[in-house]
């Protein structure tokens, strides 16, 4: 009875791990914004030209357009972090017997870059901000409003906070790559893309140090294989799912 109940926490898990990197890959991708600049706001929004800089221009553009203001301020990367991690705990659970400790050192790398990455975004502090301008008394309280959202948004700690934070998610994908590549619970197929996906992702940033121009290269060759590399996994464990479900079934019976 006690295996049973494993078994259902674990389909569970499969499941859940699917359907949110699925619904992260297809909805809530990271990167919307600059989705939204390529394709001029998908011919769903015009956006701000110029784009907003300052507090004030931000502030306006929450007001009349909150929607298109989250997802400029790359708030839709929030949700995707978060939505990240049941897939990251479906993957611990599938991985865990091959080698527990690889798998939990990738789990704990992906909440700390998840966590790190979040409080560095600037989405929900600047709508915070924002909300209280509207909400100030006097042209006093708004002036220093503006001037703390100013800081928020040239503070450039916040985007090394987030690189530091991606840096430990794509880490926390090559870790469990290479524990996929040595166990036998996935194919390897699905392991050698996650060293291309992840690896070259995390090469961008020293070929950034030295060649800053072409710090747009390796994340765009390392997307499409990102892609792939999360439905294949969606996949597997969608299949694993349904076996426990066969032997679940069979128990039962």
């Amino acid at each position: 009875m006690q295996q049973i109940g494993s078994a259902r926490l674990r389909r569970t898990a499969y499941i859940t791990g699917a359907a949110s990197i699925l619904i992260a890959l297809i909805i809530f991708r990271r990167n919307l914004a600059a989705e939204m600049h390529i394709s001029n706001g998908f011919g769903i929004w015009q956006l701000p030209d110029p784009p907003p800089a300052s507090a004030q221009s931000w502030f306006d553009l929450i007001q009349s357009q909150p929607l298109l203001a989250f997802i400029l301020l790359d708030g839709v990367d929030i949700i995707n972090a978060l939505l990240l991690l049941p897939f990251f705990i479906a993957l611990f659970i599938a991985n865990k017997d091959d080698d527990p400790n690889l798998s939990l050192i990738a789990l704990v790398l992906f909440a700390l870059g998840a966590l790190t990455y979040i409080i560095a975004n600037r989405a929900v502090p600047v709508s915070v901000l924002a909300g209280s301008y509207c909400a100030a008394n006097t042209r006093l309280f708004q002036s220093e409003i503006l001037i703390l959202t100013d800081t928020l948004l040239s503070n450039p700690l916040r985007d090394a906070a987030m690189a530091a934070g991606l840096i430990f998610i794509l880490a926390a994908g090559l870790l469990f790559s290479i524990t996929i590549y040595k166990g036998k619970t996935f194919k390897r197929g699905i392991a050698w893309l996650g060293f291309i996906a992840n690896g070259l992702y995390l090469l961008n940033y020293p070929l950034s140090v030295f060649l800053p121009h072409l710090n747009w290269l390796l994340p765009t060759l390392s997307a499409p294989f990102r892609l792939v590399w999360y439905a294949m996994l969606a996949a597997a464990l969608l299949k694993k799912s349904r076996d426990i479900s066969s032997r679940f079934l069979k128990v039962k019976a």
